[in-house]
C-alpha cells in the first residue's frame, strides 16, 4: 500500500503524526518554563506562542465549509474560553465575598470584577490571570477563522494563500494594541505551516541532529548580534517585520528536535500525551503553580506572602525550575482529567467527540444558522459577480 500524504493523513484521520504532538508537547513545557522563569526567555519568548499557530496551520485539514469550520471552531475554543474565565472570575468574587482573595491572588488580578467580565463577554482578550493563558484561545479563534477564509480564497494555492497572509501581518504593524493585532500576526505563522506541508520530511536521525545543530548556532550568533527580540503577545510586545523571520529559527529547532525524538522508543511517550493535551496546561497552569507553592514553603525555599503570585518569583536553580514546572503540568492535566469526567464540564471545556459535534451541526439552532450563512453567502457571491460584470475584468468563475 502506497504511503499516505499529510494532506491524505489528515483527511482521513488515520493516525495521528507523531512528531507534531511531541512538537506540541515541548512547545508547552517550553510556556510553562518561561513563565516559572526568566532565565531562558531571551530564546524561548522569541518563538513558543508562534510555534502553536505554526502547527496549528501545519495541521490544518482544509476541508468542509466555512460555516462548519466556525462552528467547530466555537465550540472547541470560545465555549472553554468563556467557561474558564467567567467560572475563574466567578469564584474569585466568592473568594473576595470572604475576604481571602487577596491570599489567592494579588489584587491586580481580582481589582474590577465587573469590568473583568464586560471585557471576557465580548472577547477583549482579558482572562482570569490565576488559571493560565487563556487569552490565547480567542487569538486562536480569531486567527484560525481569518486563515480558514484566506484558504478558500487562494484555493489552495500557496503563493496566493503567503500573499494575502503577509499583507494582513503588515496591516497589523500600523493598528494599535489589540486582540486583532495578535490575530493577525498569529494568521502569518499559521500559513508558514501551511506553507512546510509535505515539505518537512523525517530524515536520517545523525541528519536531523545535525541539521538542528546548525540552525540553532546561527540563532545564538544572531541572537547575540542583537538582531532579534523577545515577543510578548499578552503585552503586544512585538518587533516589527523582524519577526516575520526570527521564530522560524526556534520552531525549526524545535521540529527538528521533535522528529529526531519520534525515532525514539520510550522516552518519547510522555511528550506524546503531553501535546495530546496541551489544552489543559496552557488554561490551567498558573493554577497549577498553586500545589508547587505550597511544597516550596513548606521547604523553605518560598514564604507565605508570595503564595497569590501568578508565577514565581525570581527563581535560579534548575532543581527548582525543573520541580515547579512538573508539578504545574501534572497538576493541570490532573485538574483538566477531573472536568472530563463530567459530560457537562467535558463540553464546556471543548472536548467533543465528532458523533457529539455531528449531532450539534444537525440541530435546529444550526440548521436555522446555515442558511441564514447561506442567504449571506449567496447574496455576496451576486454582488461581487454583479461588480466584475460592472468593470468587465476578466476574472475567473
Amino acid at each position: 500500500m502506497a504511503k499516505e500524504t499529510l494532506d491524505q493523513m489528515l483527511k482521513n484521520g488515520t493516525k495521528r503524526i507523531e512528531w507534531c504532538d511531541i512538537f506540541k508537547g515541548m512547545a508547552i513545557l517550553l510556556i510553562v518554563i518561561a513563565h516559572v522563569s526568566g532565565r531562558f526567555n531571551d530564546y524561548v519568548y522569541q518563538f513558543h506562542v508562534a510555534a502553536f499557530f505554526f502547527i496549528s496551520g501545519y495541521t490544518n485539514k482544509g476541508q468542509g465549509s466555512l460555516f462548519e469550520a466556525v462552528i467547530k471552531k466555537t465550540l472547541t475554543l470560545l465555549l472553554p474560553y468563556y467557561f474558564l474565565n467567567l467560572a475563574g472570575l466567578a469564584v474569585i468574587d466568592i473568594l473576595e465575598k470572604l475576604g481571602i482573595a487577596g491570599f489567592i491572588c494579588s489584587g491586580v488580578y481580582h481589582a474590577d470584577l465587573q469590568w473583568k467580565i464586560m471585557e471576557a463577554l465580548r472577547l477583549g482578550g482579558t482572562n482570569c490571570e490565576w488559571f493560565g493563558a487563556t487569552w490565547y484561545l480567542v487569538v486562536m479563534f480569531w486567527a484560525a477563522c481569518l486563515f480558514d477564509i484566506e484558504i478558500r480564497l487562494a484555493k489552495r494555492n500557496k503563493a496566493c494563500l503567503m500573499l494575502m497572509s503577509i499583507c494582513l501581518f503588515l496591516l497589523s504593524l500600523s493598528m494599535d494594541p489589540s486582540t486583532w493585532v495578535q490575530a493577525l500576526k498569529a494568521q502569518y505563522y499559521m500559513a508558514l505551516g501551511w506553507m512546510f506541508k509535505n515539505v518537512l520530511k523525517e530524515g536520517k536521525l545523525s541528519w536531523t541532529v545535525l541539521k538542528a545543530c546548525i540552525i540553532a548556532a546561527i540563532w545564538v550568533i544572531m541572537t547575540n548580534m542583537g538582531l532579534c527580540d523577545t515577543m510578548n503577545w499578552p503585552t503586544f510586545k512585538f518587533n516589527g517585520m523582524a519577526d516575520m523571520i526570527m521564530p522560524l529559527f526556534g520552531i525549526l529547532i524545535l521540529i527538528h528536535i521533535s522528529q529526531a525524538l519520534a525515532a525514539l522508543g520510550r522516552i518519547k511517550q510522555p511528550l506524546l500525551y503531553l501535546g495530546r493535551n496541551t489544552m489543559s496546561v496552557m488554561c490551567l497552569h498558573f493554577l497549577g503553580f498553586k500545589p508547587a507553592y505550597l511544597i516550596m514553603i513548606a521547604f523553605g525555599r518560598m514564604n507565605w506572602s508570595q503564595f497569590n503570585l501568578a508565577v514565581p518569583p525570581d527563581i535560579y536553580y534548575m532543581t527548582d525550575i525543573i520541580f515547579i514546572t512538573a508539578i504545574s503540568v501534572a497538576a493541570s492535566l490532573m485538574m483538566w482529567k477531573l472536568l472530563g469526567d463530567y459530560k457537562i464540564t467535558r463540553l464546556l471545556t471543548g472536548r467533543w467527540t465528532r458523533k457529539e459535534l455531528s449531532d450539534f451541526y444537525d440541530s435546529l439552532l444550526i440548521k436555522e444558522l446555515r442558511n441564514i450563512y447561506d442567504i449571506a453567502k449567496n447574496i455576496g457571491t451576486s454582488i461581487i459577480k454583479g461588480y466584475r460584470a460592472d468593470f468587465s475584468i476578466p476574472w475567473k468563475n
